[in-house]
């Protein structure tokens, strides 16, 4: 069997599904811009995994991060695993650096973090080669892909909840001066005792992901969890000021953004299951609404009419206080007659997972800009109209 397509359109656990349920083997390539993973399948399970161009997969990589390994040893591994052409992996073991079970347990969290970090990627080709193996010489090792697709889904619907409260991208993080805790005891976890060691008063949250060991998911969900519970805070930094405006109209195409990822999930689930343009034909066209409601139409339909600066000189026409909540309004109408088409046409599973793909698209926009986020509450409309039941 070899297929390929994009993730556009068919998603990365429907398509483990198919691997496994087929239990074939061979390897999985998926390409977005300069990432590379590869995933080798063996009778239907994971076996192996690999990313080109991305430094924090590597093994000797995570091995130094976990404190598994000084970097001198390090530095002599690789040299002679590049001179012989033999896997790290094997080299450390022919070294006496690790046991072949230890270098198997990194190779295996290794594998996980390629493998759960595809789940977040919406975009992207992939291709499946049959038949094709890991080097003769990789160690391997074995995970079931019935459960890596359950813990993978587990993972996509905790990381929208993460993501709401992670620190903004360019604050330091320090330890909370007077934490928020109940009694006299502190209990955390080992992942939350790790990433606290990490920071120190200038480390921002891009940065502690570099250092932590554990991968982005269980470091972001540990300092997640230390922030909520008033352990870890961010420290005000100095930025530019933006003039009144300026702030207005980015708080604006915060919310254009995250309407119009919402509004291309439900485009994509009705071009993949009914055909194109079966979605755009069941609902008002814009020449029907006035005023505002048709520019947002236009926006979000894709209409060649649609014109921004034209729009924002419309809005700003309106009283100043009105602006953002006629925009959401509008915004949130539409994607309510788009949500209530996939209930009464799809049903209502597919609505379920309509909201929870809607929420994943919202949540990575947001989490760009949390400050303007939180300042103008724009979450709140946004998660009220995905969550209607």
């Amino acid at each position: 069997m070899a297929f390929t397509g994009n993730l556009n359109t068919v998603s990365f656990s429907d398509i483990l599904q198919l691997l496994s349920q087929g239990k074939k083997t061979g390897a999985l390539a998926v390409t977005k811009g300069p990432l590379k993973k590869e995933i080798y399948f063996k009778n239907g399970n994971v076996v192996y995994a690999l990313s080109a161009n991305d430094e924090e997969d590597l093994l000797g990589n995570l091995l130094l991060k976990r404190g598994k390994i000084s970097k001198p040893d390090l530095e002599r591994a690789i040299s002679l695993h590049k001179s012989t052409g033999k896997k790290l992996g094997v080299t450390l073991i022919e070294l006496n650096l690790f046991s072949r079970e230890e270098i198997v347990a990194a190779l295996k969290l290794q594998i996980e973090e390629i493998v759960y970090n595809l789940f977040g990627w919406n975009e992207g080709e992939f291709m499946f080669y049959e038949g094709k193996t890991p080097a003769a010489s990789q160690i391997l090792t074995e995970l079931p892909t019935s459960s890596v697709i359950l813990e993978g889904a587990r993972r996509i619907d905790e990381w929208v909840e993460i993501q709401k409260t992670l620190p903004a991208a360019h604050l330091p993080l320090k330890l909370s001066a007077n934490p928020k805790v109940r009694g006299e005891e502190i209990t955390m976890t080992v992942d939350q005792l790790a990433v606290m060691i990490l920071i120190d008063g200038s480390r921002t949250y891009p940065e502690v992901l570099r250092a932590s060991p554990m991968g982005e998911f269980v470091t972001s969900k540990a300092l997640h969890q230390l922030v909520q519970n008033g352990l870890v805070e961010a420290l005000p930094k100095s930025r530019s000021r933006l003039s009144t405006r300026e702030e207005e109209e980015l708080v604006f195409s915060i919310a254009l953004r995250v309407f119009s990822a919402c509004f291309s999930v439900l485009v994509r689930v009705f071009d993949k299951k009914v055909g194109k343009n079966f979605f755009r034909r069941r609902l008002p066209s814009p020449q029907e609404k006035k005023g505002i409601d048709f520019y947002l139409a236009s926006f979000l339909y894709g209409d060649e009419h649609f014109n921004q600066s034209d729009f924002l000189s419309r809005l700003a026409e309106l009283p100043k206080e009105i602006r953002l909540h006629k925009l959401l309004a509008g915004l949130g109408s539409i994607l309510a007659d788009g949500l209530e088409v996939v209930r009464l046409v799809l049903g209502g599973a597919v609505y379920k997972k309509v909201g929870n793909d809607m929420r994943k698209e919202a949540a990575a926009i947001f989490a760009e800009e949390r400050g303007l986020v939180g300042k103008y509450d724009l979450e709140v409309e946004v998660y009220r109209q995905i969550k209607k039941e």
